[in-house]
Parts: C-alpha cells; sequence; structure tokens
C-alpha cells in the first residue's frame, strides 16, 4: 500500500504543480497593462555645415594700411613714412600692386610683404612711376607698423 500510496502523492504533485503553472499563466496575462498612446520621437540625420572663421584678404588689408600710413605720412606706431616727396596725397594713386608677396603667421603678429607702384600726377599729368618693397606688421594689441624700404 505504501507504494500505491507514494505513486498517487506523487500524481497529485505532479497535477498540482501543473495547475499551478496553468493558473500562474492566467493570472499573469491579467495583470499585464496596455498602453494606447505612444509618443514617438523621430530621429532624423541632419547635416550641418561647419562655419569657419575666414581671415580678410591680408595683402588687401595690410595695401589699405599702406596706403593710409603714406597719407597720414607715419604709420600706427609713429614711423615716418616719407613716400610722397613734394607731392600731396591727392597726386598719388596705386598703379599696380604684385602678385608675388608673402604673408607669415607667428602667434598674435602676422606680417605682409608685398612689393607695390606708385604713380604720382602733378596736375593730371603723370608724372613718375616709383616701386616700394613693403612689410606690413599687424599685432593683436598693437599699434600696426609700415616699413616701406
Amino acid at each position: 500500500m505504501e507504494k500505491n500510496t507514494q505513486g498517487l502523492v506523487a500524481t497529485f504533485a505532479i497535477l498540482a504543480l501543473l495547475v499551478g503553472f496553468c493558473l500562474g499563466a492566467v493570472l499573469m496575462g491579467e495583470d499585464t497593462e496596455t498602453i494606447k498612446e505612444v509618443e514617438v520621437e523621430k530621429i532624423v540625420n541632419v547635416t550641418v555645415e561647419k562655419i569657419v572663421e575666414v581671415p580678410t584678404n591680408e595683402l588687401s588689408r595690410a595695401v589699405d594700411e599702406f596706403m593710409k600710413a603714406v597719407e597720414d605720412e607715419e604709420d600706427e606706431a609713429g614711423n615716418g613714412i616719407n613716400v610722397l616727396g613734394s607731392y600731396d596725397f591727392d597726386e598719388v594713386e596705386i598703379s599696380k600692386v604684385y602678385d608675388d608677396y608673402n604673408v607669415s603667421y607667428e602667434d598674435d603678429t602676422t606680417t605682409v610683404n608685398f612689393s607695390i607702384r606708385l604713380r604720382f600726377d602733378e596736375d593730371g599729368e603723370a608724372s613718375e612711376k616709383e616701386t616700394y618693397a613693403v612689410t606690413v606688421i599687424f599685432e593683436d594689441d598693437e599699434d600696426t607698423e609700415v616699413i616701406v624700404a
């Protein structure tokens, strides 16, 4: 009889486990929650152009600084610029700025070397042309220097 009892107990134990699994599955299904409103963020790849600050044309900037120094007969640093001679600034115009120039950068200093030809007109008549080798030194927080050779 013990064998029958052990078999019967084992059978009931297996049936109890099966019923427990079935009830667990049914009850777990009832505990789940259904979400009806879902906000979905759309991920979009966007190409962004990198903005780079491009320095101004250093040659043009140096020529402007040179002509300002010629007009004032000195540069910002107070160095004398004697290009006009006996002419007035109104009688001077740029004849040619040569394409062969050099720009160098070192820390906060920008140096521009170039050649320029000026035409001196007296009373509307072209009388003389002169070519100058010019070095303009731009330094942050300092006066600009113009050197004429």
